[in-house]
């Protein structure tokens, strides 16, 4: 392990990796041997809170899968642009489809986190079959179901 620390060519990363080895386990030093190297420095990032010191009941994998998501979601978000008005706010009260959007990509990086396994989701049909949300729907093998709801009048 701390051969690897001593040939990596980065001088950050092998900073913050040898502090892991002195504040962590020797697992999550070793386990960053796992993650690809242009991942390493931002999952040993992703294993400290704000206040510098180890999150509690975090892997290595679990940090991971959430640079992954983060990637993920900065990706969709970029891709998508504004499609919406210059303030991106909904008008009157109702919701826009990036909130939608924004919400499903929520939903997948919760999942991808492992935060969640099931969740339920409500939107309307059209969210549905947007592309983006699509990807995301496959990508998670979610299931959809459809509630009609049916208005009469009686006069």
């Amino acid at each position: 392990m701390v051969e690897a620390i001593q040939k990596e060519e980065n001088a950050d990363l092998a900073k913050k990796w040898s502090k892991l080895l002195e504040e962590g386990t020797n697992k999550m030093a070793y386990d960053i041997l796992s993650v690809p190297t242009e991942d390493r420095e931002s999952v040993i990032d992703q294993l400290y809170n704000p206040e510098g010191r180890l999150r509690k009941k975090v892997s290595v994998e679990r940090a991971y899968n959430e640079v992954k998501a983060e990637r993920l979601i900065d990706a969709e978000l970029e891709s998508s642009g504004n499609s919406n008005d210059a303030s991106g706010e909904a008008v009157d009260g109702e919701t826009n489809d990036s909130d939608m959007g924004k919400c499903m990509q929520r939903a997948s990086k919760e999942i991808v986190e492992g935060y969640t396994k099931t969740a339920i989701y409500l939107c309307d049909s059209g969210v549905l079959f947007n592309k983006k949300t699509q990807n995301i729907i496959d990508q998670h093998e979610m299931s959809i179901a459809f509630l009609a709801v049916m208005r009469y009048i009686i006069i």
